[in-house]
């Protein structure tokens, strides 16, 4: 994102500097061991390494390097922790929760963008959100989806094979001529109708190219509004946690910029759809069903969800009304961005690795065969796919090589000790298996560096091998203990209380979409798949190299999958 405003934050910057130092000196004596990357310049620190190299360039590097538990320097010589250890996440993000938080300058950020819900939400205010919205994400709710999976993705496959073969129902014709499809654009898209149905019971029309509000609105919004960052924006980015945040709030509201009024004019536009559908005090609206418009709210969509488990809880603790649309925009986002960044990354992996492609297509016709696609009880349906091991191994690998949300920041509320999985060697030769962390001290949580630790996943955590996943996936953990992460010791969804009330839904709809594709079509590299950049714009996007101005793009060549 470009910020406009570096000579205001480095004029504040400048004013703040003696009270900064003074106040972390004790931070900066007790970090002073912890070996890192020598700093570019004591104004930028190592902060453009982070923010304009692809997504875990330098966490892989400084990993191998300095150990999972490293220092860096921020703007104008901060010492902060980047933490790829599966024992020290651990605790952060379960056995001592409570204390550790988002940094209030970051929640600004998700403030901008989603509104005033539970990403933004912060220890108390958290728990009400939580409670509120559980209801809404259990795994019958994620049952009750699989229709709404199935209709999307049968239509995705239609538009694909009328691109090959001139006729959507020409799915056998073998010889027909491969096309270039830029997924993300389509996988987009099919998401983004997925979650309006899911969200809101609202038809956006995306696949249908309908000229819908909601649709423009979230057409390459990550990419437009964070990739791409001028060292300027860098260095003001490093520089916001010197600012009050009441000042970071006033900055995000209203200094013009493109990036931010990207936001923002996103944030309006979901606001108006959500606005729409929930009256003053606790109905939906009753409205006609229209296409690429608003529909008729069937009941178990999220919107109604969250109506009714508010009418259910007691003044103190229900949601305000501003409240409750911010959980649908940040559901909008969530659900929609981050599950079809990875479904690209799943099929590119396929594309690059056609022997694994073919096996799991092997397994998906094995399960048609056995008429798994024609089931009616969700119940089975469900068993069935957890029950596709080469599948789920596929979608676990991508979910570990390529994770969307590839860091999460925290600080410490006191002064806490950090437990090591495996000890690290200090700046002066010692080994310790703890790190003292003076309060305040702003971390990165890598979960791209430890999805990529060797102590944890083994010597070939750098390649895609979803056997691992069919044996001993992380033999380190297996041995020491101290795993990580929600599902399957992954760190995509987080952990512990902050973690992602969706993860079910999302790997529903990652089984039935990959379940459907690989059946019909088969997926190879084109030269430009072979630049593949992994960018960092608050989620990881696919991009093709020296065309980052173009934003997601992933082109592979799609053909109809031979059949014998």
């Amino acid at each position: 994102m470009n910020f406009p405003y570096p000579a205001l934050a480095l004029s504040i910057c400048a004013a703040l500097l003696g009270l900064y130092f003074r106040h972390r000196r004790r931070a900066l004596s007790s970090l002073a061991s912890i070996r890192g990357p020598t700093s570019e310049s004591y104004l930028l620190g190592n902060y453009r390494q982070i923010r304009q190299g692809q997504v875990g360039e330098v966490d892989f590097e400084w990993q191998d390097r300095y150990g999972a538990v490293l220092r860096f320097k921020a703007p104008f010589g901060e010492d902060r922790l980047m933490v790829c250890d599966p024992k020290a996440i651990q605790h952060i993000f379960q056995a001592n929760f409570s204390n550790y938080t988002q940094p209030p300058q970051d929640r600004e950020v998700l403030r901008t963008l989603l509104g005033p819900g539970i990403a933004w939400a912060d220890a108390d205010t958290h728990r009400r959100h939580r409670r509120v919205m559980s209801p809404a994400f259990g795994l019958g709710e994620a049952k009750s989806l699989i229709p709404l999976f199935r209709d999307t993705v049968k239509s995705l496959a239609c538009k694909w094979k009328a691109m090959i073969s001139g006729d959507e129902e020409d799915t056998l014709d073998q010889d027909r001529k491969p096309v270039i499809i830029d997924l993300p654009k389509w996988i987009h898209r099919a998401s983004l109708d997925i979650i309006g149905e899911a969200a809101f019971g609202y038809d956006i029309g995306a696949l249908d190219d309908l000229d819908s509000e909601l649709g423009k609105a979230y057409e390459n919004m990550t990419a437009e509004a964070f990739s791409l960052p001028t060292t300027a924006a860098v260095l003001a980015q490093g520089c916001m946690h010197l600012l009050p945040p009441v000042v970071v709030r006033w900055l995000f509201d209203h200094v013009p910029n493109n990036g931010l009024e990207r936001l923002r004019s996103v944030k309006r536009v979901v606001d108006g759809v959500a606005k729409s559908l929930v009256t003053e005090d606790k109905g939906v609206h009753d409205l006609d069903r229209t296409r690429g418009g608003m529909g008729k709210a069937k009941g178990r969509d999220l919107l109604t969800l969250l109506v009714n488990a508010n009418a259910s809880h007691n003044e103190g603790s229900k949601l305000s009304r501003e409240e409750m649309l911010a959980q649908v925009c940040t559901v909008m986002f969530a659900g929609h961005d981050t599950t079809a960044a990875t479904l690209s990354f799943v099929l590119y992996e396929l594309a690059r690795d056609q022997r694994c492609q073919d096996r799991l297509r092997e397994e998906i016709r094995g399960a048609k065969a056995r008429g798994i696609p024609d089931l009616d009880d969700k119940n089975k349906y469900v068993k069935e796919m957890d029950n596709l091991s080469y599948l789920n191994s596929v979608i676990k690998e991508v979910l570990r090589l390529h994770p969307v949300g590839y860091h999460m920041n925290r600080q410490p509320r006191t002064d806490d000790v950090l437990p090591l999985h495996k000890p690290i060697v200090t700046s002066k030769g010692e080994q310790i298996s703890e790190v003292l962390v003076p309060a305040g001290t702003k971390m990165i949580i890598s979960v791209a560096g430890y999805h990529r630790n060797k102590d944890v996943w083994g010597p070939d955590a750098h390649l895609f091998r979803p056997e691992r996943w069919l044996g001993e996936p992380c033999p380190g953990l297996q041995k020491n203990g101290g795993g990580a992460g929600l599902y399957s010791n992954l760190m995509t969804f987080s952990a512990g209380f902050r973690s992602c009330l969706g993860w079910r839904i999302a790997i529903l709809e990652l089984q039935t979409f990959l379940f459907h594709l690989l059946d019909d079509f088969q997926f190879s590299l084109t030269k430009d798949a072979m630049r593949l950049r992994r960018e960092p714009c608050l989620v990881m996007a696919p991009m093709v190299e020296g065309q980052s101005d173009k934003g997601a793009r992933l082109p592979l060549q799609v053909s109809i999958a031979p059949r014998d």
